[in-house]
């Protein structure tokens, strides 16, 4: 099956932080093999079609391409040429029942126009934004890190419906401001607001095929539709892993999956992070609902081609409130619309995704609901944008135990770890684990200490590649 049996390194999973170190690794030399259970690379970062319509999974914008991360890590690994990126202004518009405010590619504009909303919060929401986007970020960053998000916003806002506004954001991360840590909830904010919008051409899946074609360029070994069924180890240094029905020889294993599937299902010996593990929370999945439109284009009913947020309350506590009660009651109080299309004009028929936090409860019970969920879903899209029936129809949906089985993710998580302000600063597992060369990538390397996103999950993939590399005694430089 494959050209040889021996490997340097083995990466399970080929999501971003997976193929960004495959590609770094195999850069400068390594031979690698990347094992993924799905049957195209890319994570939540992927499209699929349905009926001649094309739909990114989970992934709406890039950010940090500009002067972040990101951009950094694609021109070093060779592909930031290789896919043309739009940016996109506004990024998002969130609307909520009175008033209407939206999120700007410039960050500067960002601050005008929720200014122009709230003037009576000028000064507070210029203290607010500079401290998140200006600044020594690691000091700043410890400042708060005993607050939750609620109590950090109460230094620079009084006005309930402004604080509001931003907890709606915060479904990105799929907790409110009372349970997420402060920390997490400015790097998600900077993140929105700090050089975002940008969109690859051709759809998510481009994105993440054009990192899948450069690793393979650079030598590496990509098995789609496998799955890593145990790490190999003795006497807790990493030899291997059974890779589907094959045994392969490594020197270095770097999971990019689910860190509980690592430490409670594929590890074949106890590690210490175990217990760490089951002290945490995973982080909430989603429910989305991917429409097909007709006679009507996604821009007019979106009004723009930015990703529109509709809020239907003021409360806090409510507006991120994830449970199976919610679901039956059918009470969605934020929901999030994209359209995959407006992107790529030509080469997807128009579209529409409509997303909701939502609770994974079980699999039975999301084989009852998921249908009914649907079709609520697509009911609200219809009564909010006032379109028929023959404008709109249901495609496909996805529910959490849909993501559970795409993605692997415990329960369908969306987020990897839950970022609680109860939770103590710092690392929740670092990427060097206690198996000896043995090392994590992806988001379930910390807690609320950031919120990554993309941009987070590729540094890890990096970050992984340069404690691997450094293991040659420094034969391979990032300065190179």
């Amino acid at each position: 099956m494959m050209n040889f049996k021996k490997f340097d390194v083995i990466i399970i999973g080929s999501g971003i932080g997976g193929l960004i170190a495959g590609c770094y690794l195999s850069k400068y030399g390594l031979k690698v093999l990347i094992a993924e259970q799905h049957n195209r690379p890319g994570g939540y970062c992927s499209s699929f079609r349905r009926k001649r319509y094309l739909f990114d999974v989970g992934v709406h914008f890039l950010g940090s391409m500009r002067i972040g991360v990101l951009g950094k890590i694609l021109k070093e690994i060779g592909v930031f040429d290789r896919t043309k990126f739009l940016q996109y202004d506004p990024t998002d518009k969130i609307i909520m029942p009175d008033f209407c405010v939206s999120i700007r590619s410039n960050f500067k504009e960002t601050i005008e126009e929720f200014i122009k909303v709230f003037p009576n919060e000028e000064k507070g929401i210029r203290r607010f934004f500079a401290f998140i986007c200006c600044g020594n970020l690691a000091k700043r960053l410890i400042s708060i890190k005993d607050l939750n998000f609620k109590e950090f916003m109460d230094i620079y806002f009084s006005d309930v419906r402004l604080q509001a506004t931003f907890n709606v954001l915060l479904s990105n991360i799929g907790l409110n401001c009372f349970k997420l840590s402060a920390v997490a909830g400015m790097l998600l904010m900077r993140g929105y607001i700090f050089d975002s919008g940008y969109y690859p051409v051709g759809g998510m899946q481009n994105f993440s095929n054009t990192i899948a074609d450069k690793f393979k360029e650079y030598g590496g070994e990509l098995l789609l539709s496998t799955k890593v069924e145990r790490i190999l180890t003795k006497n807790k240094r990493v030899v291997g892993a059974l890779v589907g029905n094959e045994t392969f020889s490594s020197e270095h294993v770097v999971s990019n999956c689910d860190a509980r599937a690592t430490f409670l299902q594929l590890l074949d010996v106890e590690a210490r992070e175990i217990e760490k593990i089951e002290s945490l929370e995973c982080s909430t999945s989603i429910f989305a609902a991917y429409l097909g439109l007709a006679g009507i284009k996604a821009e007019k009913i979106l009004i723009g081609k930015s990703n529109v947020w509709r809020c239907f309350t003021y409360d806090m506590r409510k507006q991120i409130d994830v449970t199976a009660e919610n679901v039956l009651k059918a009470d969605f109080p934020i929901v999030m619309f994209s359209s995959t299309s407006l992107h790529n004009e030509n080469s997807s028929k128009e579209n529409l995704s409509v997303f909701t936090l939502a609770p994974y409860v079980s699999r039975e019970f999301w084989s009852r609901e998921k249908n009914r969920m649907g079709k609520k879903l697509l009911e609200i899209t219809k009564l909010l944008f006032n379109v028929g029936d023959s404008n709109l129809k249901m495609i496909d949906s996805a529910s959490p135990a849909t993501f559970e089985r795409y993605t692997n993710n415990y329960r369908g998580s969306a987020y990897g770890w839950s970022p609680l302000a109860s939770k103590s600063y710092g690392a929740a597992i670092p990427q060097k684990t206690s198996i000896k060369n043995l090392f994590l990538a992806g988001h379930w390397i910390k807690t609320n200490i950031w919120h990554g996103g993309i941009p987070g999950v590729a540094f890890t993939g990096r970050n992984a590649a340069e404690l691997i590399l450094k293991s040659y005694n420094n034969k391979f430089s990032f300065q190179d």
